[in-house]
């Protein structure tokens, strides 16, 4: 456990050094959630983290725990600041739709667990987390704040990187956050994670960290090598839908987002789709989907044809009672629940709730918490990337495809994943999605004050 003793030194270290240079307006709050950013999941694990006899003390409940106070003790220090100025209030659409999934939600669980007041208060605040963050960072980010986070989500994806290619080169078991976790590459060699639990959230922290840098940093050779860098990390990782979810941006960001002249884009995607076709056919012909490494590659147990059985299943049961349509069937310990999985995998670990999962959000939080409450879940997720793509054509401002491209990502993501809302790569999207919004509101508060100044000035 030493080595992850001394990450998490210096990551305090680190952070405390960023949050010191950007000088932002609330730095207890930036230094929070840029050391969160840092030991998301190193801080989660046994033995580090803290104990509170019914329940852990993991880093996103501390989150909650400490941006809920500052949620309710800042409008009262406003209050009685004299230099305190009313400020331009932004309540985009998808904020209503967030709060009524909230809600539903918290229905479900109440329904399911009212009679075990601890379990019920564990799942209420962890799902309540993300909500409660994204609300303190729209409340408190400001310019500071929002360098604050980018340098240290590059650091951080920068380390990732490079831990993976140790674990990759030199020793698999270095710096495994999840040491029992153990999925397999190829030829025997297990998936790098870097410093979170598993390559799933390596690959999407560095994707957050690939999109941030895309539209924040000007061009030069820190930004060509980090972006090699983050590109390398994540084709490391062998991780199917990450390669899906990169490629995706990488060509849409192109096409749509880059300010390269318009031949140079049809040139790209032109190679791209001849030396596509060409590739296909190249390993088609080979021989080289015979291979040993492919066929462990393909046949491990993340296969999608047992996918597509348990997305029929879980849609089964789900609508084949009024309460599984309503408000579901709570969670993993739900007798539903093993008989569902059970008949689908026929392994008691699966059944158990240990492993696996319905490996998609949407039909999970459908199975979980019912129909009402997985359509808001979608919906609010649509509603931010339809605010944003919006945002980026009314303001002219790159930044706004930040959020955009984030979750897009996780909604892609998602289809074959099931990345639950407290999951980093989740919070963190949310982080991203309130920054923007606070940005979007400085922006309208300097036009508004450039418009008056000129009003003024003609008078």
């Amino acid at each position: 456990m030493g080595i992850f003793y001394v990450y998490i030194g210096i990551s305090f270290l680190i952070t405390f050094f960023i949050v010191r240079r950007t000088r932002p307006a609330y730095p207890l709050i930036t230094f929070i959630i840029c050391f969160w950013i840092f030991v998301s999941d190193v801080a989660n694990m046994d033995g580090i983290k803290i104990s509170l006899g019914a329940f852990d003390l993991q880093p996103l409940r501390l989150l909650f725990l400490l941006f809920s106070g500052f949620l309710i003790i800042n409008p009262f220090v406003k209050q009685y600041n004299r230099k305190y100025q009313p400020e331009y209030r932004i309540v985009p659409v998808y904020e209503k739709y967030m709060l009524g999934f909230i809600a539903l939600a918290t229905v479900s669980y109440i329904f399911h667990h009212s009679a075990d007041i601890v379990t019920l208060f564990v799942y209420l605040t962890t799902l309540a987390s993300f909500v409660v963050v994204y609300f303190a960072i729209k409340r408190s980010a400001d310019e500071g704040m929002k360098r604050a986070i980018f340098l240290c989500l590059m650091t951080v994806a920068t380390i990732s990187c490079i831990v993976c290619v140790f674990q990759m080169v030199v020793d698999q078991s270095f710096f495994r956050v999840n040491p029992t976790y153990s999925r397999s590459a190829f030829a025997g060699l297990l998936r790098p994670s870097g410093v979170f639990r598993d390559d799933y959230m390596h690959s999407y922290i560095v994707f957050s960290a690939l999109v941030w840098l895309s539209f924040t940093m000007k061009r030069g050779w820190t930004k060509n090598i980090l972006s090699g860098l983050f590109l390398f990390g994540i084709f490391i990782a062998f991780m199917r839908m990450g390669y899906v979810v990169t490629t995706l941006f990488v060509a849409h960001a192109m096409i749509y987002a880059s300010n390269v002249s318009f031949k140079l884009k049809v040139l790209v995607v032109t190679l791209a789709g001849i030396f596509g076709v060409f590739g296909y056919f190249l390993v088609a012909t080979s021989g080289i989907m015979d291979s040993s490494i492919a066929q462990d590659r393909m046949m491990d147990e993340g296969t999608m044809e047992l996918r597509y059985e348990l997305y029929e299943k879980a849609i089964e049961v789900s609508f084949s009672s009024f309460q599984g349509i309503l408000i579901g069937y709570g969670s993993v310990e739900s007798p539903v629940y093993y008989e569902a999985m059970y008949e689908v995998t026929e392994q008691e670990e699966w059944a158990l709730g240990e492993r696996g999962g319905w490996h998609n959000l949407f039909i999970s939080t459908l199975f979980f918490n019912g129909f009402p409450t997985a359509c808001l879940l979608f919906i609010t997720l649509v509603s931010i990337i339809k605010y944003f793509h919006k945002l980026v054509d009314l303001s002219k401002s790159e930044e706004y495809y930040i959020p955009f491209y984030i979750c897009a990502g996780y909604v892609i993501a998602n289809v074959t994943l099931s990345l639950e809302l407290t999951t980093p790569f989740a919070v963190f999207l949310f982080v991203s999605v309130a920054i923007m919004v606070k940005s979007r509101k400085g922006q309208i508060l300097n036009e508004r004050t450039y418009e008056y100044a000129t009003e003024a000035s003609d008078r």
